[in-house]
């Protein structure tokens, strides 16, 4: 079976981020279980994971890996690598985090390490919340080069659009939430923004009337 090496990514994470509370989080993108594990299901499905992966199919591969998940049975080593890649490729930072972290306790790997290490040296840990169709954004002040870090940023503005709450990663800089500025800073704590509650322009609260009877 092919293994993957490091994920691109890039800092220096402490022993404690590695090995502390942090590191038993859930994984964003886990659907639930099964009460009754499907071996024949989850066998077929990790198959199938690892024919998407092979063919860089990640869009498909993160289906997949979430149905594996609700299959009940515990993902493989491989599939958790599978995973953390598929969720890098739609820029969801915490699900790669939880899934490289889970990973490893399954297996000290330098590449799974390096790329944890790299990871919380390039991304912090954002949670922001407003209230939804009124019309908030998230924008960021710069573009990164690195496309890992753009899809993350790209990832977040999509999740605050469509929900108006996201917890999960954002790469260093400069951001607008709900038109108060914020830095995102790695090695520093978690950045948290409850918004809610926060009064809305007159002609932003309009806009966002029409934009949802658009929408209906």
């Amino acid at each position: 079976m092919r293994t993957w090496g490091p994920l691109g990514l890039g800092l220096l994470v402490s022993t404690l981020a590695l090995s502390g509370p942090s590191a038993l989080a859930a994984d964003p993108l886990e659907a639930p279980v099964d009460a009754r594990p499907d071996q024949g299901e989850y066998s077929r499905l990790t198959q199938e994971l690892e024919s998407l992966a092979e063919r860089n199919a990640w869009s498909g591969a993160a289906r997949t890996y979430e149905k594996l998940v609700a299959t009940g049975v515990p993902p493989s080593y491989q599939d958790l690598l599978y995973g953390a890649h598929a969720a890098q490729a739609v820029g969801n930072i915490g699900a790669v985090r939880a899934r490289l972290l889970r990973a490893k306790e399954i297996r000290e790997d330098k590449d799974v390490i390096e790329s944890l290490w790299a990871l919380d040296e390039a991304f912090a840990s954002v949670d922001l919340q407003c209230d939804p169709q009124m019309g908030w954004v998230l924008s960021s002040a710069t573009r990164p080069f690195e496309p890992d870090q753009v899809r993350a940023i790209e990832f977040a503005i999509e999740q605050i659009a469509t929900t108006c709450h996201f917890d999960g990663y954002l790469p260093a800089g400069t951001y607008e939430f709900c038109g108060r500025p914020f830095d995102v800073r790695p090695g520093v704590s978690t950045v948290g923004m409850d918004m809610r509650g926060l009064p809305v322009p007159k002609k932003q609260k309009k806009q966002a009337k029409k934009d949802k009877e658009a929408a209906e």
